[in-house]
């Protein structure tokens, strides 16, 4: 099984071990670092979706409120207050989707899909169908 730092070589990105990627916007041409989502991070920004519920029912500030947690610094400054005004008043939609793009590809994901071979022997690959026969297959 191969670590995390060998598969983002295999994607060409040096570093990673500090959970802290350079990225530069393709249409802005602006320096960002981000970084991948922790279990912490999903907390704090589902918490702060519920106070902004609070004082604006029909918000929907979800992705611009990722973006804040997901950014740590804009052209080297890692001012907090400096990201949020940033993704609130200059953050192109093109950027945005780009920058996601980039941290899908980025992200390591299991892969639930087997090598299967066909009557013609082609290997085609098939999903693993994770669902309640799965886990109890009497079910």
């Amino acid at each position: 099984m191969e670590t995390f730092n060998e598969y983002l070589s295999k994607k060409g990105i040096e570093g990673g071990s500090k959970n802290e990627f350079h990225y530069t916007l393709p249409t802005s041409k602006i320096e960002v670092t981000f970084k991948l989502l922790t279990h912490g991070d999903e907390q704090a920004i589902s918490s702060e979706l519920k106070g902004l519920k609070k004082i604006n029912k029909n918000s929907s500030a979800e992705l611009s409120t990722r973006m804040k947690h997901i950014i740590t610094s804009i052209n080297g400054d890692y001012e907090k207050s400096t990201v949020r005004e940033f993704v609130d008043t200059k953050l192109l939609a093109r950027d945005s989707r780009a920058l996601r793009n980039n941290i899908v590809d980025l992200q390591p994901d299991v892969e639930l899909t087997f090598d299967y071979e066909n009557k013609n022997g082609d290997f085609v690959k098939i999903p693993v169908p994770i669902n309640l026969n799965f886990f109890w297959p009497d079910a």
